[in-house]
């Protein structure tokens, strides 16, 4: 195999590329996600125009896509960014390939990633950490779903349920809309959002104006290949949950959620998960992905688990270790007894490293 990778922008891929991409898809099940959808990048570099793609090639064979944003450092990220909950290599699973031709191929020091599933073992020596990923497993129906978390000892599915028929009871008739484009809707989850934004102290993503560019985008295109899921939970005439996903194929993946806080009581957002997945069963959509993150309810509601990995290729030994010893230091000193001190600065680092992957 003599294999060449080169970067080119988006804007330049022709057809052939495009329909290339679309097969290889198919070739294997951990490429099953909306994000790594040809039409997910072409979303993005709608709004950005540090949009490329790294295209292998085999003796003139297209054999594999790496899309990518460019910074002016020279530094790949993810299309989108932290945006991004699922990425990997578009390629068949045996295709050989090495981390310095990739760099090099495409004119960089330097690639992050934080959402990688399946790296290869040339990765392995530049994973930071791996966290678990969840999801919904719809593919037998939603009482099936239910029934096997009910059979693994979580009752969390048939109490939501009851939260539900409370929240029926008190506030009004539940009614989920499946799927909308009501601008209202639309904004009334920025508007939850950057609430809990304000109240938890977490970066709104909402202040970078190409992220919300980019989901109006996608609310006003009308390709079944990739699908907005604007989803509400009503409770008489009044939403109480939001969320925003995506789609494509059976898979939906969970993108941002928000929830009325004056009935925070109830667990709206619960609720509308789990009706949501009712919903989604019955259009045959078989599995929703909940995203990276170890949160109690993602852990009871969930049919099983996969890791994501986080870290940097980089093509410099020393600035590989540099690297390694600042996050080091910052993850012995969260363990450590002077954790509680240093944590507002923590969060101020974590805010700067935010607007890096955002902006």
């Amino acid at each position: 195999m003599t294999l060449q990778i080169s970067a080119i922008p988006f804007a330049r891929l022709t057809p052939a590329m495009l329909d290339a991409w679309r097969q290889l898809l198919q070739q294997s099940p951990v490429l099953d996600s909306p994000f790594l959808r040809p039409e997910f990048t072409a979303a993005v570099a709608t709004v950005r125009s540090d949009v490329e793609v790294a295209v292998f090639e085999d003796q003139g064979q297209l054999v594999g896509f790496l899309p990518f944003q460019r910074t002016t450092r020279r530094t790949g990220r993810p299309v989108g960014g932290r945006l991004s909950g699922y990425q990997a290599l578009i390629a068949a699973p045996e295709l050989d390939w090495d981390i310095q031709s990739l760099l090099q191929g495409c004119r960089l020091r330097s690639w992050h990633f934080d959402h990688w599933r399946h790296e290869p073992k040339s990765f392995h020596p530049f994973v930071r950490r791996r966290e678990p990923s969840t999801y919904l497993d719809l593919s037998q129906g939603f009482e099936t779903y239910q029934a096997t978390r009910r059979q693994a000892g979580s009752k969390s599915v048939s109490k939501i349920l009851a939260r539900g028929r409370k929240l029926a009871r008190e506030v009004g008739p539940l009614e989920l809309e499946f799927d909308t484009r009501r601008r209202d809707v639309f904004d009334t989850l920025i508007q939850w959002n950057q609430q809990q934004f304000r109240d938890t102290g977490l970066t709104d993503v909402f202040a970078y104006d190409w992220i919300r560019q980019l989901l109006e985008h996608l609310l006003e295109t009308d390709d079944q290949r990739l699908r907005p899921r604007l989803t509400v939970l009503y409770a008489g005439a009044r939403p109480v949950a939001i969320s925003y996903g995506l789609q494509s194929g059976r898979v939906m993946h969970g993108w941002f959620i928000g929830f009325s806080q004056s009935l925070a009581k109830y667990n709206p957002g619960l609720v509308m998960i789990v009706e949501m997945a009712r919903s989604a069963a019955e259009r045959g959509i078989e599995r929703i992905e909940m995203g990276k993150g170890c949160e109690e309810y993602k852990t009871r509601l969930a049919s099983g688990k996969y890791e994501l990995a986080e870290g940097t290729l980089d093509s410099s030994p020393i600035s590989r270790a540099l690297r390694e010893g600042l996050h080091g230091t910052v993850d012995w000193a969260r363990s450590s007894s002077i954790g509680a001190p240093i944590e507002a600065p923590l969060r101020l680092t974590q805010g700067l490293r935010d607007w890096f992957w955002l902006h």
